[in-house]
């Protein structure tokens, strides 16, 4: 044994996928603090400059904010199901194309496709506070929606669910697809093509059957 030889390090993959997790909602929860202290500052600005500061106004305002708080601390448990049954699907999509592939392997590619979820939300904070810092209200900020189907439209004059369903067609759950199909294809002896086909009917399709039901539910 050469004794000058420095030792390696490594993560398992199980570690590896807790890290991934810990730090999406470490930097979710960051996104979020600053979202908050960015959007009520704001609106509280307009609405005392406007001497509107009614009791109405302030329960409404403790209301935001205890829901806020409230998606805060359900945030990580939702995250752990949401990657789960990301996973689950895919997997099953391999399973219908008879194809093995490690579960954990592809809880370790959901991981860090989730990632690209917080581009959008990091941007919009961007957007406000340094791009457009102007007066502007939690409405307006809650209607933005970058790199989506309603960035192009006047979101204040539609449904909920028709709001729902633009904002959920978005450039970066494509990316999202792109990424998974390509991080497993560097595991698995398997073209792109094939790869895409099983992401696509499995997670592709169970995206788009939560679009349509969400819509449903919202218009109801």
């Amino acid at each position: 044994m050469n004794l000058n030889q420095k030792p390696r390090y490594f993560i398992d993959l199980q570690t590896e996928i807790v890290l991934l997790i810990t730090v999406k909602i470490v930097l979710h929860f960051l996104l979020v603090y600053l979202e908050i202290n960015l959007l009520y500052s704001a609106e509280l600005h307009e609405t005392g400059i406007n001497g509107l500061y009614d009791d109405a106004f302030i329960q409404n305002f403790r209301n935001a904010l205890h829901s806020s708080f409230t998606l805060i601390l359900l945030f990580p448990i939702y995250q752990l199901v949401k990657v789960f049954l990301i996973s689950s699907i895919i997997h099953i999509g391999f399973t219908m194309y008879k194809l093995q592939f490690s579960f954990k392997r592809i809880i370790w590619v959901v991981s860090i496709c989730e990632f690209i979820l917080l581009i959008p939300f990091a941007y919009k904070i961007f957007y406000f506070s340094v791009l457009h810092p102007e007066d502007y209200l939690r409405i307006h900020f809650k209607n933005f929606s970058f790199g989506s189907l309603l960035d192009f439209l006047n979101p204040e004059g539609l449904e909920s669910a028709m709001s729902f369903a633009l904002q959920a067609i978005n450039v970066w759950d494509l990316f999202y697809f792109i990424l998974a199909g390509y991080l497993i294809t560097r595991f698995k002896t398997v073209s792109y093509d094939y790869v895409y086909k099983v992401v696509f009917n499995s997670y592709g399709i169970g995206y788009l059957a939560f679009v349509f039901l969400g819509y449903l539910f919202l218009a109801s």
